[in-house]
């Protein structure tokens, strides 16, 4: 029985909408959705679609919900004419601020060059973490897991640090997140700049010992900034220093020279001037100051024990060839004076150096001795007894 459309007008919208998804009528009469209360038919049909048809959680609505949904549902004429074929005004009409734009599968034309649409989504997004958990979890995976992908392509160049940037401008560092900097990043050399001079101020007081004691590829991995350090500066932390305090520093001042640096023989002989300038700049004996330990406190025993199998006199006999003696140093090298005829030249020396001032030399002293450094010498090999030492020197015709 055909069924009168002025009645139709007058009966609830849903259950018009019933008859028309059983077919008792072929569509909504003409006029229906110019009705005055036209809208709040839409919404009863719009929420018996989405609940007692579809069945559908609310939460799934926007991914599962379309404009190809109402039009297969015998919605289609609706949405054209109430909505402008926007399925998200009518599911926001039907649904008030129960979700957000970019939630639904594509944000409508434009929505994203819209300032105040952009912070709203930043904001609802950061809502999502505690500050704290910024670093570690802002970031590609993170946007797109709560649909804003397009957001972040169409405002950002894909970049997570510049959404963040934007929203939190200045509040984060680039190389603090967890993810990767941008493209490109490290080609600007303010970029670079920014970095180490934050890296100074984070990690140290600014003085030169401090900067010393951190300045490792560690203290760059654990900040973030291991890509910079490889990128720009050939994973060597001196270069890096170097760049951003220009000769301030040596590079064997730091924990560790780059691979191969004591290959080189400019390098060691740069090394080895400066520790002597740093002894006379101090007015100190270079003889009594010249040792392992002096090494050890300059950073500069991995030099000693790579060039010089860890003889302090080996080093200096290498930048000042001839002028110093074994013997001269206050302590000669481990095993040097068990060797007989170390004691021979040693002596032969003292000796030689003694005539070349024109006294004659018929026995050895303890003061001519302690001038060649040499009373240590007697204490260990000839027990300090004066008199053997003396008969050993003329039984090899020295004296």
């Amino acid at each position: 029985m055909k069924i009168n459309s002025e009645v139709i007008l007058m009966m609830n919208a849903v259950d018009v909408y019933k008859m028309v998804l059983s077919k008792e009528i072929s569509r909504f009469p003409k006029g229906f959705w110019m009705l005055p209360e036209a809208y709040d038919n839409a919404v009863k049909c719009i929420r018996h679609l989405i609940e007692e048809r579809l069945k559908l959680n609310l939460n799934d609505v926007p991914k599962k919900v379309s404009k190809k949904t109402f039009a297969v549902n015998k919605l289609g004429g609706m949405i054209e004419t109430l909505f402008n074929n926007s399925p998200i005004d009518a599911i926001e009409l039907a649904y008030p601020k129960r979700f957000k734009s970019w939630e639904f599968s594509q944000a409508p034309n434009g929505f994203w060059d819209t300032d105040e649409n952009v912070n709203d989504a930043l904001e609802w997004l950061i809502s999502k973490i505690s500050e704290d958990d910024i670093p570690e979890k802002w970031n590609k995976d993170f946007i797109h897991d709560n649909d804003l992908r397009g957001m972040l392509d169409v405002r950002f160049e894909s970049s997570p640090y510049k959404a963040l940037n934007y929203i939190r401008p200045n509040l984060y560092k680039a190389w603090e997140l967890k993810m990767s900097v941008p493209n490109n990043y490290w080609n600007s050399d303010i970029n670079v700049i920014d970095a180490l001079e934050w890296l100074i101020k984070k990690e140290t007081l600014g003085g030169k010992l401090d900067i010393i004691d951190v300045w490792t590829l560690d203290t760059f991995k654990r900040n973030g900034l291991k890509g910079l350090i490889d990128i720009r500066f050939n994973s060597s932390p001196f270069e890096a220093l170097n760049y951003i305090r220009p000769g301030e520093f040596k590079p064997w001042e730091l924990e560790q020279v780059s691979r191969g640096f004591w290959d080189v023989d400019s390098n060691i002989k740069e090394a080895l001037e400066w520790l002597i300038l740093k002894i006379e700049d101090s007015d100190k004996d270079i003889l009594e100051v010249w040792s392992q330990n002096l090494f050890t406190q300059n950073r500069l025993m991995g030099l000693l024990r790579t060039k010089f199998e860890s003889s302090p006199f080996k080093a200096l006999d290498y930048v000042r060839k001839n002028e110093f003696q074994p013997w001269e140093l206050k302590t000669a090298s481990k095993g040097y004076w068990e060797n007989e005829d170390n004691w021979v030249e040693a002596l032969k020396k003292v000796v030689v150096n003694e005539r070349e001032k024109g006294i004659q030399i018929n026995e050895l002293t303890t003061d001519i001795l302690t001038e060649y450094n040499l009373i240590s010498f007697l204490k260990n090999k000839f027990k300090g007894n004066l008199s053997n030492l003396n008969n050993f020197a003329r039984e090899h015709q020295l004296i």
